[in-house]
């Protein structure tokens, strides 16, 4: 039984496919569509963290055939994502353990390590392993 922090994940590929495929920007309303398809109660389909760390990943142009862009207003998430995929970068061995991963975000922006993640390692994890994080920013 998949955990609700895999379906995130599996929400993030699923959408980022989407995405490319169609040539659509990434959105709030773009993923919380996607989100029905996985999840039945709101609270999952519009939590806020995941969502927001994807769409600040976007928003970087991390993400393989999805153009840098506005997406998401969110500081936090993005700031969160963008720590996780740099330290993937320099060492995938968190690639399938997001909450150890989580646990190095805190270390890297100096936060307190009882700060708790809400599945926003889950995405960048999937879509690492999915291989559509670009390798290096140029």
């Amino acid at each position: 039984m998949k955990t609700s922090g895999d379906k995130y994940g599996l929400l993030a590929v699923s959408y980022t496919k989407k995405l490319v495929q169609t040539k659509q920007i990434p959105g709030k309303d773009g993923w919380e569509n996607e989100a029905r398809k996985v999840f039945d109660k709101d609270s999952y389909i519009t939590k806020g963290c995941p969502r927001n760390c994807f769409l600040g990943i976007c928003s970087e142009g991390l993400i393989n055939g999805i153009p840098e862009g506005n997406y998401t207003s969110s500081i936090l998430n993005r700031e969160y994502g963008v720590t996780a995929i740099n330290i993937l970068r320099k060492n995938d061995a968190y690639k399938d353990r997001p909450q150890q991963l989580w646990k190095e975000v805190l270390k890297v922006k100096n936060l307190d390590d009882n700060k708790k993640h809400n599945h926003q390692m889950h995405v960048v994890c999937a879509l690492w392993n999915a291989g559509l994080i670009i390798s290096e920013k140029a």
